[in-house]
């Protein structure tokens, strides 16, 4: 992943990388993909609020997750709409997140 981060632009592997949240079959993949995009951090928060528009539950509530790790102001907005998603496990994963920040604040760095 390292030389991924170090020698190619971001926009070159991202949709890749969200593709990845869509297979059903292979757990491993899904979550390579998850640790993949927590660590890119901040540079993946366009592309994650982006995807949230799939009408997909599961790649819904794992795009929740990876914004909720990374604690990026811009998605705060999406965090507060999850929060009213039609599934319960996705509501559920917006408040959890929202529960970790405590002070709403600290999203405001």
């Amino acid at each position: 992943m390292d030389i991924l981060f170090q020698d190619y632009p971001t926009e070159d592997y991202i949709n890749g990388l969200i593709k990845l949240l869509y297979i059903e079959d292979n757990a491993g993949a899904r979550n390579s993909a998850i640790e993949t995009l927590i660590r890119l951090g901040k540079k993946a928060t366009v592309y994650l609020i982006e995807a949230f528009k799939t009408p997909n539950k599961d790649v819904r509530k794992f795009i929740i997750d990876v914004l909720g790790e990374q604690m990026d102001k811009r998605s705060l907005d999406l965090m507060l709409e999850a929060i009213r998603d039609e599934d319960e496990n996705v509501r559920a994963t917006a408040v959890e997140h929202l529960g970790k920040v405590g002070d709403l604040r600290s999203l405001m760095r």
